[in-house]
């Protein structure tokens, strides 16, 4: 092994007291120690400035040099983690107010006209705190077009909207926001329905993956609650659903439309689901058990061609849900719905997991509060998951200080239970224009904070 001289070694004593050194060095300058009494005692006052001192004055004076070495070193290494710090501050800040970072599609309101290899994207934020940085389009195979958005914290040189044009190399069959589909072969699609082709599977034995496919349906905002009942033993493999209503002999109230809305939701569970063969449901009718069954044959007749095949066509998929009234057929692009009155419309559909008591919607115009809706249970009740609410805002409601040139603004608040309190975590911006009704859907918990997405 090389052996160092005392100088070296003496040189690397700094070093070696702040564990700057590696193994290697480490051990080379243990084995001069163990020969050498005068590097010991060096480097033992230089570990403790109280031990006692060395008489010889050059070695004195090397010491002295050693420990201002070692103070330099350490300043250096203080003055390195500031500036390291420093930098990574300013690089959180640049990015947080000028780069941006990415943004989920659940935060954006897009339209789009769509011509040929043409896309035309109006965007905006449906948070106030934040602006658009930038748009990314992404071009895939088979003429995939993804849009994705950056966004920043409010500030006077970004906007909270956007409008850009998009030139693809070829023919545009489908535009997507994240994992969202906006836009199918000509066809505009609704949030529910590229929520549901997503949860398409194989299997109706796998009761999780039914689950999703049910709750994106929100099958249970029309049909209460109920439990499952699978048949996986023979074909045609069947999906019984237990419904929790009763229906009294002579009272038909709501009725037709649950039968109604039990086949569209039957059919769309049979064009995902690619080996569900069937779909029963039972309830109470007069005190007596009923029943209804829904075969593929049904679901294909209805549709106009094999169900199966509906369900690997987001746009197919579209018109079946559009066909069985699943969806508002009036629905225009992707976040509004025209309705010939004049006022302003919200639903919110609660799909948390928390069991809620109350839910508050406050309006604001220019910054000033003009109204405050809450709905909850007369009784106390919780408010059910999967329930849409309804919440109305007319010109009255604004004390004839309505004007279209203003902006809106929507708070939501929620009260759980047990009586705690928490608000939304995004705020709603709208322009100030009657005729319309804006759907959203309400997710979180107490604990983690409240959503609201489109």
């Amino acid at each position: 092994m090389i052996k160092l001289p005392c100088e070296v070694v003496r040189d690397l004593f700094p070093s070696y007291i702040d564990e700057l050194t590696n193994e290697v060095t480490n051990h080379m300058i243990e084995e001069h120690l163990k020969e050498c009494e005068n590097c010991r005692k060096v480097l033992s006052f230089m570990k403790d400035p109280e031990a006692e001192p060395v008489e010889d004055a050059k070695e004195k004076e090397e010491i002295d040099f050693l420990k201002k070495a070692r103070k330099s070193n350490r300043k250096k290494i203080i003055v390195a983690v500031v500036a390291a710090l420093a930098m990574l501050l300013l690089v959180v800040i640049i990015s947080s107010s000028f780069l941006g970072t990415a943004i989920s599609g659940e935060y954006v309101a897009c339209q789009l006209d769509v011509k040929g290899n043409v896309l035309m994207v109006n965007g905006a934020l449906m948070d106030s705190r934040y602006r658009i940085s930038d748009v990314e389009f992404k071009e895939e195979e088979g003429g995939i077009v993804t849009i994705s958005f950056k966004s920043v914290r409010a500030n006077p040189f970004y906007e909270n909207s956007m409008e850009q044009t998009y030139i693809a190399d070829a023919p545009i069959m489908e535009v997507r926001l994240g994992d969202r589909i906006l836009w199918a072969d000509g066809k505009n699609i609704s949030a529910i329905t590229s929520a549901v082709y997503q949860t398409a599977h194989l299997y109706v034995g796998d009761m999780p993956a039914n689950n999703k496919t049910a709750n994106a349906l929100n099958m249970s905002t029309t049909l209460g609650s109920f439990t499952n009942e699978l048949q996986t033993t023979a074909e045609p493999y069947g999906w019984k659903f237990l419904l929790d209503w009763k229906v009294s002999g002579d009272s038909y109230d709501g009725v037709i439309e649950k039968i109604d809305a039990m086949d569209g939701y039957a059919y769309v569970l049979m064009a995902v689901i690619d080996n569900l063969g069937e779909v029963t449901y039972e309830y109470s009718w007069g005190g007596y058990p009923a029943y209804r069954t829904i075969t593929t044959d049904m679901a294909s007749s209805f549709a106009g061609e094999d169900i199966k095949a509906v369900g690997k066509n987001v746009r197919k998929l579209q018109l079946l849900m559009e066909k069985a009234e699943l969806i508002d057929t009036a629905y225009v692009m992707d976040y509004s719905q025209w309705i010939p009155t004049k006022k302003i419309g919200i639903e919110l559909a609660n799909l948390t997991e928390d069991e809620l008591s109350m839910i508050s919607l406050y309006c604001y115009m220019n910054g000033e509060l003009y109204s405050n809706q809450v709905v909850s249970n007369a009784n106390g009740s919780k408010l059910d998951k999967g329930e849409v609410f309804g919440f109305e805002f007319l010109p009255e409601d604004f004390d004839g200080n309505w004007s279209e040139s203003k902006d809106l603004m929507f708070r939501i608040g929620i009260r759980d239970k047990d009586g705690r309190y928490r608000e939304c975590v995004e705020h709603v911006n709208l322009p100030a224009q009657f005729g319309y009704t804006y759907r959203y859907t309400l997710t979180g918990t107490m604990e983690e904070g409240y959503h609201i997405s489109q």
